[in-house]
């Protein structure tokens, strides 16, 4: 391969590295915004499950109340029950939406991991196409005959360019 193909493949890493780091940098930004989006759900569907419990808290008092049950005893006890049972399914909503967002989050931290290889790759490889690209013209400007006829290269010259 010439000096020019060498180029050409360290121009075409360059790209495919771009594109690499581009793609999993998207992934990463998905991956976020998912994570947002997960727990914004579990928020929302943890006060829909409180509200919920907040209205059956309520019947449950209405229909004491119409049975001329005193709230004293083991009244209060269900009353207690049916709150405690409605915050609880509230908690188990937000922490299985907390779940799903940690997912999201390891994911997106993977995501920018491979872009952060990804960009070592390329940045390795379009460098090995460059020193194959220009080796070739710095070994034979190294082993130009000097001045004197030695194999030497002359001291303070730079190779063509």
């Amino acid at each position: 391969m010439g000096g020019t193909e060498h180029l050409i493949t360290a121009a075409l890493a360059a790209l495919q590295t771009v594109q690499a780091v581009g793609g999993a940098r998207r992934d990463a930004s998905y991956s976020n915004q998912q994570a947002a989006l997960v727990r914004a759900q579990a928020a929302a569907d943890a006060i829909e499950k409180r509200r919920a419990s907040a209205r059956e808290l309520g019947s449950v008092r209405a229909r004491l109340g119409a049975a001329g049950v005193t709230v004293e005893g083991s009244p209060i006890e269900v009353l207690a029950d049916v709150a405690a049972e409605g915050e609880l399914e509230a908690r188990k909503t937000v922490h299985r939406g907390e779940v799903a967002a940690n997912a999201h989050e390891y994911q997106a931290l993977e995501a920018t991991s491979r872009a952060g290889s990804a960009l070592l790759s390329g940045a390795g490889s379009v460098f090995d196409h460059v020193v194959e690209a220009g080796s070739g013209k710095a070994l034979k400007w190294w082993n130009q005959p000097a001045a004197d006829g030695g194999q030497q290269p002359r001291p303070r010259t730079r190779p063509p360019r």
